[in-house]
C-alpha cells in the first residue's frame, strides 16, 4: 500500500515470516512500514508518538533495499494509524495541508506529477 500523507511518502507491506527472505511468505501480523527519505518517516514517528514510540526507524545502510527507511510494527497498530491519518483529515486540497519539513518542496513537487499522472489515467 502506497499512502502520500502530509508527513511524506510512505508504502506498507507484510512483514515475512522468518526475516526478509524474499522466498518466505508475508506474516499476517506484522507491518514493514518503509520510507524513501527519513524525513517522511520522522514526521509519522513525530505526529504519532503514542502509537511509534516503541518501534524505531532503522536504516538501510548498505542499499540492499527498495525503501531506506523501515519500522516493523504489529499490523494492529498500522490498522490505528492509518484510522488516525483519516481521523486527522481537515484540509479541502491536500497538497496545501502538507506540514512543513525538510524536503517538502521537493515532496510537493513529486505530488504534482503524480497528479499529472493520474489525470492521465482518466482522460
Amino acid at each position: 500500500m502506497w499512502l502520500f500523507t502530509k508527513y511524506g511518502f510512505i508504502s506498507a507491506v507484510n512483514a515475512r515470516l522468518g526475516g526478509p527472505n524474499r522466498s518466505s511468505p508475508p506474516d499476517p501480523s506484522l507491518i514493514v512500514i518503509r520510507a524513501r527519505v527519513r524525513s517522511h518517516m520522522q514526521n509519522l514517528f513525530n505526529a504519532f508518538p503514542s502509537l511509534l514510540s516503541g518501534f524505531e526507524i532503522n536504516e538501510d545502510t548498505v542499499g540492499q533495499r527498495d525503501y531506506k527507511y523501515i519500522a516493523i510494527v504489529p499490523k494492529a497498530v498500522w490498522v490505528r494509524l492509518v484510522s488516525e491519518l483519516a481521523n486527522e483529515m481537515n484540509y479541502p486540497k491536500f497538497k496545501s495541508s502538507l506540514i512543513d519539513f525538510d524536503g517538502k518542496n521537493d515532496y510537493h513537487d513529486s505530488l504534482l506529477d503524480v497528479w499529472n499522472l493520474m489525470y492521465e489515467t482518466q482522460k
